[in-house]
C-alpha cells in the first residue's frame, strides 16, 4: 500500500529534527573544544602530629565449659572498663558490646571431637590524650586474656586540616594561572572546569603492639610521624 503524503511529511519532519539536534550538539562540542583555556595544577599539603589513638582489644578464653570461659572474659572486661575511667576517652567512642562463642574441634580420621569453647569479646575506644598511652598499655597488660591490636593514630579534626590543604591548592592554582596569563599578555577569565582530589598519607600504625601484651615486660616509648593531608586541583580558566 503506497504511503500517504502526510506520512511522508511526518518522516521528513523527524529527519529534519534529528539532523538539527546532531548539528547543534556538534556545534556545541566544537565551541567547547575551541574555547581558549589556561589549564594548571594546584597542590596543597598540611602536616600535623597525631593527637588521638584508636585502641582495639580482644579478650579471649578457651575451656570445655562455655559458661566458665565467658565468666572469665566478662570479669576481665569489667576490670578494664572500671580502670578506663581514669583515662581520657573520647565521648561515645567506647564499644564493648561484641561477644562471640566458637566451638573448637579436633579432626582425626574424618571424625571431629569437641575440644572446648572459645569466648571472645572486643573492646574499642579512642584515647584523646596520647601522653596516657604508656600507662594504658601497662594497665591492659595486667590482664592475661587480653590482646592489644595495632594502635592506629589520627587527628581529632581532620576536616580542618584537609580544608587548609585545599585552600593552599586553590591559592597556588590561581597564582600560577595569573602568572601565565600576565606573561602571555592576556586577561584571565572565569573558571571553565575544576577537578579536585584529596588524600591523607603516612597514617601511623604501631605494628609492634600486635604481640601478646601479657608477655610485655615494659611499655615502649611512642613517637609518631606527622600525618600529611594533601589536596590536588586541576583547573582550567578562560582568557581573552
Amino acid at each position: 500500500m503506497p504511503l500517504s503524503t502526510t506520512h511522508h511529511s511526518f518522516i521528513a519532519t523527524v529527519k529534519y529534527i534529528f539532523l538539527a539536534l546532531v548539528l547543534t550538539a556538534s556545534g556545541q562540542a566544537f565551541a567547547q573544544e575551541s574555547t581558549p583555556l589556561i589549564s594548571v595544577n594546584g597542590q596543597g599539603k598540611v602536616s600535623a602530629q597525631p593527637d588521638q589513638a584508636n585502641v582495639a582489644l580482644q579478650f579471649s578464653e578457651s575451656t570445655m565449659d562455655a559458661s566458665k570461659a565467658r565468666h572469665v572474659v566478662e570479669k576481665e572486661v569489667a576490670k578494664l572498663l572500671r580502670k578506663l575511667k581514669n583515662y581520657t576517652i573520647k565521648e561515645n567512642s567506647l564499644d564493648s558490646s561484641q561477644t562471640q562463642i566458637h566451638p573448637q574441634y579436633d579432626y582425626h580420621q574424618n571424625r571431629s571431637e569437641l575440644k572446648g569453647y572459645q569466648v571472645q569479646r572486643s573492646v574499642s575506644f579512642i584515647l584523646s590524650d596520647l601522653s596516657e598511652i604508656e600507662t594504658l598499655v601497662q594497665t591492659i597488660s595486667e590482664s592475661k586474656v587480653a590482646r592489644l591490636q595495632p594502635l592506629q593514630f589520627g587527628v581529632s579534626k581532620p576536616k580542618q586540616l584537609q580544608n587548609k590543604a585545599l585552600n593552599k591548592a586553590i591559592k597556588q592554582s590561581k597564582a600560577t594561572a595569573q602568572k601565565i596569563a600576565e606573561n602571555y599578555g592576556v586577561t584571565l577569565g572565569k573558571i571553565h572546569s575544576v577537578n579536585y582530589q584529596s588524600s591523607r598519607s603516612n597514617r601511623p600504625v604501631l605494628r609492634a603492639m600486635s604481640m601478646d601484651i601479657a608477655s610485655a615486660e615494659s611499655a615502649p616509648t611512642y613517637k609518631q610521624k606527622d600525618l600529611d593531608f594533601t589536596a590536588n586541583i586541576q583547573v582550567s580558566f578562560t582568557f581573552e
